[in-house]
């Protein structure tokens, strides 16, 4: 279960990537880089990135922070795309 440290509350997130199917991953890039390409920014794209690929509820997304959720997007994607995260 992958688990970040919020950039914005200081607090652990867990949550549970989906398994990844190559169609989930053509879903999951398609909605991420169409979030992050809209002009304006628009929250529920980002929303909608996360709950493609995680297991997280509606209740439980409630809870986070948007930039949280847009923290989590971002882990997804390199998860997904096999990259290492960057140690700061």
């Amino acid at each position: 279960m992958p688990n970040i440290k919020s950039t914005d509350t200081g607090k652990k997130i867990d949550f549970k990537m989906k398994e990844v199917t190559m169609p989930l991953r053509e879903e999951f890039v398609d909605a991420y880089m169409l979030a992050e390409t809209s002009k304006p920014q628009k929250f529920s794209l980002w929303v909608n990135a996360v709950r493609v690929i995680t297991e997280l509820t509606d209740d439980e997304l409630l809870k986070l922070t948007d930039l949280d959720i847009v923290q989590i997007a971002v882990d997804c994607l390199l998860e997904v795309n096999n990259k290492k995260k960057v140690k700061k």
